[in-house]
């Protein structure tokens, strides 16, 4: 059975204990994504010419994981580390 604890707070503290929570939340995501502050991010149409496919394509490979993007807001972004050419993509796409 689930407890519950009612406490009373002022709004200026649930201000304070959710500014503390995003702020964390924050931190936290910007550690676990490596890009670099200087890092030019491509985006999806921009990374689909450099490797020679279609934007669905390289949308397909976002979601199968074989491209990895950085969600940015709505948006999403790609590093352009990306050197395979689009057959080898392609090939290692069809072996998964």
């Amino acid at each position: 059975m689930n407890q519950y604890l009612t406490i009373q707070l002022t709004p200026s503290e649930l201000i304070k204990i959710i500014e503390e929570a995003v702020y964390k939340a924050v931190k936290q995501i910007e550690n676990e994504t490596p890009v670099a502050k200087n890092e030019t991010l491509l985006s999806l149409k921009e990374t689909a010419l450099l490797l020679g496919i279609s934007p669905q394509t390289a949308r397909t490979y976002t979601k199968k994981l074989i491209l990895k993007g950085y969600r940015i807001g709505n948006l999403v972004k790609y590093r352009r580390r990306y050197k395979m050419s689009s057959q080898a993509l392609r090939r290692y796409a069809e072996n998964l």
